[in-house]
């Protein structure tokens, strides 16, 4: 069985939605999110490095184990570390990716004139109040 072939006991499959363009923006955009994550987890790890160089004004709260103030604060940065060395990754693998695969896909001329006859057919949507 090859990528066209589905099989007969089983649903054919839904019909296309949004062209492969218009994934590839949505990419782009979720990219363009990463980026901005990115961007505030490295403001929330400066201000973490600042508390930690304040260590007589932190304290722990009484909820869990003991723990010491500049200990969790040590550990809070590691850990944003860690997230941030995970979302550069993924990151790099969306752009990857998306510039080396899905910046290739296309429609065919007869799916993209089937897309959009579906996409005329549609009844608009009322917007009343």
């Amino acid at each position: 069985m090859n990528h066209n072939d589905y099989r007969a006991d089983r649903f054919p499959p839904d019909p296309i939605r949004t062209a492969p363009v218009d994934l590839h923006g949505r990419l782009h955009d979720v990219s363009d999110r990463m980026n901005e994550i990115r961007r505030e987890l490295a403001e929330i790890r400066r201000e973490y490095r600042t508390l930690r160089r304040h260590p007589d004004a932190l304290e722990v709260d009484t909820l869990g184990a003991e723990i010491d103030p500049v200990e969790a604060t040590d550990t809070v940065l590691y850990d944003l570390d860690r997230v941030d060395e995970r979302v550069r990754v993924a990151e790099h693998e969306l752009a990857e990716t998306r510039g080396r695969y899905a910046s290739r896909l296309k429609l065919t001329d007869r799916a993209a004139d089937e897309l959009d006859h579906r996409n005329r057919q549609r009844a608009p949507i009322e917007r009343t109040r």
